[in-house]
């Protein structure tokens, strides 16, 4: 059976509890960015001594009501992560294969079974909604646990703000704490992974890939710069790939 060229990972969603957690650690109980998030979320709802989101508190609403038969709500799985449609999309017009799920933390137990097989060439990361490297992290860790030579690839807005708000000595260390292989620095970027893979599957190094940092021992080296107008129009979603899904 031939390998997934690039399996994408949709948003990998915490809970508030361990969100708690990683604003604890990034910032301190006594700073204004722990206690704005905590005390005054209003995504967040307080009964009886604990933190829900409004989804969550749904489900435990239905869960009281209608037992464990109750159908959880999920925002994350109920809609379809449109960076996923328009990079698989571009990657099946280009000739490469894709495979993806949705939420990372529902559906990871699928992606865990093919990396078992060895039925992944690449992973991609999405990262539309993601301020620090904890959920790049916590994804690329699960991903090396049980396919450790597998490329990861991250691209999008995080990568993006992190690279226009991080000094260029510090760059590094953000990216190794993030793990990955590959960072594409690009608002769009789909070209940048549609050539990567090409490289990735030809056993190349990706010296001609252009706004793409690589991993290189325990330090990571950038390409070369070069920024180009995208026609967006030009990549009309075939929404039959995902049917079903």
């Amino acid at each position: 059976m031939p390998k997934t060229d690039c399996f994408l990972i949709g948003h990998n969603e915490f809970s508030i509890s361990r969100n708690k957690r990683m604003l604890l650690y990034l910032y301190g109980r006594e700073s204004l960015e722990y206690r704005d998030r905590m005390k005054y979320n209003l995504s967040q709802l307080q009964w009886q001594g604990k933190r829900y989101t409004p989804v969550a508190m749904f489900n435990h609403i239905q869960r009281e009501n209608n037992g464990t038969s109750a159908k959880p709500l999920s925002i994350i799985t109920e809609s379809f992560n449109l960076a996923i449609g328009y990079l698989g999309n571009f990657l099946q017009q280009s000739g490469f294969s894709f495979d993806f799920i949705n939420s990372f933390q529902e559906e990871k137990e699928a992606l865990k079974e093919k990396l078992l097989r060895d039925e992944i060439r690449s992973i991609g990361i999405v990262t539309t909604y993601y301020l620090s490297h904890y959920p790049v992290f916590d994804i690329v860790s699960f991903v090396r646990r049980y396919h450790k030579p597998v490329p990861i690839i991250v691209g999008g807005p995080f990568v993006i703000n992190k690279v226009t708000g991080t000094a260029p000595d510090k760059l590094s260390d953000l990216f190794r704490a993030g793990g990955a292989d590959y960072y594409i620095k690009d608002p769009s970027g789909e070209d940048i992974l549609r050539d990567l893979l090409g490289n990735i599957k030809a056993g190349t190094a990706p010296d001609d890939v252009r706004n793409l940092y690589v991993r290189s021992e325990n330090d990571y080296q950038f390409t070369f710069e070069r920024n180009q107008a995208y026609d967006f129009n030009a990549n009309q979603i075939d929404w039959d790939l995902f049917a079903g899904r």
